[in-house]
């Protein structure tokens, strides 16, 4: 039984400053090849793409090769791109630096935007909507082995070449009719590489907002033991193990938010034989971010005469449990004969952990008929 008219949305995520998300009419498409495309497949080749496609990332390189150096190729191009922004109403961002040894050459990467630009100028009326770079750090042999210290160096590499990208498009903008936006292609958990990027666990109000919303719309109770949402639209908590980080899906089971989340041991890469660290499991209350359960026993009054269950004390040390060795998997939640129940695989063990009995189950039945 639904007991809110709002609903809370849980997520770990980066927010990175300066992106702005595509308005949620708006669908991007990644498109591969579309300098392949013909002059009299456009329409039906664009009228296939998915309802409310509004931005394409045209693939503008073949391997090493940059098209738009080729003049019949970078004509032919641009033209289609004209047409999709005349006709369909759809923005055609250049996808370029598709490799990573642009990481290494960021004088080499700056030349290539800098021709692009130069397109632009020249065509003006059949002109690119943006710049997207699609540099994949994460899938190379440093990082897949490498520990935080070599992932962070990799992510510093990246964001000051984007940066220097940035300046020359920025140098550009006066000689060009407008500024093509910068995009690029960055897997939503690339927040929490290192201990000096602290990851964060989110609990997100919907209540039919129809405006972007951010941070500052969300309350900290990283240091307060509970939340009052009331107007805000959720909050958030910041996660105080070094390099610690979530890499399962939250879980909401009887209005109690379950996170699990991963504390490597010091320098240790997906690569070593060192497989240590440590996983803990989170339990908020999903609305004020308060604990769920009495994790830390520490903080209770002594046992004695007239002291019971009642005077257990729940504050925010008691959101967070150590649940063993390795990388915790996220909590699965079941309902039997005998109540609720909840799993957690972690270091090749199951955890069972305490589950709120709340709420109540209806059992459904059906018969196949064939």
């Amino acid at each position: 039984m639904r007991t809110l008219r709002h609903f809370i949305v849980l997520a770990v995520c980066c927010l990175a400053v300066g992106v702005r998300p595509v308005a949620a009419a708006d669908v991007a498409v990644w498109v591969y090849d579309l300098p392949q495309w013909t002059e009299n497949q456009w329409q039906a080749r664009s009228a296939a793409l998915p309802p409310g496609t509004r931005h394409v990332y045209a693939s503008v390189e073949e391997g090493p090769r940059f098209l738009l150096d080729e003049e019949f190729r970078a004509t032919h191009i641009q033209r289609l791109a004209g047409s999709l922004r005349e006709h369909a109403r759809i923005a055609v961002h250049a996808m370029l630096l598709q490799d990573t040894r642009w990481l290494d050459d960021p004088a080499g990467a700056r030349d290539r935007v800098t021709r692009l630009l130069q397109l632009n100028r020249y065509r003006p009326e059949q002109a690119f909507a943006g710049v997207h770079v699609d540099i994949e750090a994460h899938g190379i042999e440093a990082w897949e082995c490498g520990g935080i210290p070599e992932r962070r160096n990799l992510i510093l590499k990246l964001q000051s070449l984007l940066t220097q990208l940035s300046q020359v498009m920025a140098s550009q903008e006066k000689a060009a009719k407008g500024r093509p936006l910068l995009s690029a292609a960055l897997p939503w958990w690339i927040g929490p590489l290192s201990a000096d990027i602290p990851d964060r666990l989110y609990a997100f109000k919907d209540a039919g907002q129809s405006t972007v919303k951010s941070e500052a719309d969300l309350l900290d109770a990283t240091d307060v033991d509970r939340v009052d949402i009331g107007s805000s639209f959720g909050w958030f908590i910041e996660l105080e193990g070094s390099g610690e980080k979530a890499l399962a899906g939250a879980s909401v089971f009887g209005k109690v938010a379950y996170f699990t989340t991963y504390t490597p041991a010091e320098a240790t890469g997906v690569c070593s034989a060192d497989s240590s660290g440590n996983s803990r499991l989170y339990a908020l209350d999903y609305l004020t971010a308060a604990a769920a359960y009495n994790y830390n026993p520490y903080n209770d009054p002594a046992p004695g005469p007239g002291v019971d269950d009642d005077d257990a004390v729940k504050d925010r040390t008691d959101r967070s449990t150590d649940i063993g060795s390795g990388i915790a998997s996220g909590i699965v939640t079941s309902v039997g004969p005998d109540g609720f129940s909840a799993l957690i695989g972690s270091g090749g063990a199951i955890v069972k952990p305490e589950v709120k009995q709340s709420g109540s189950s209806i059992p459904l039945y059906w018969r196949e008929v064939h």
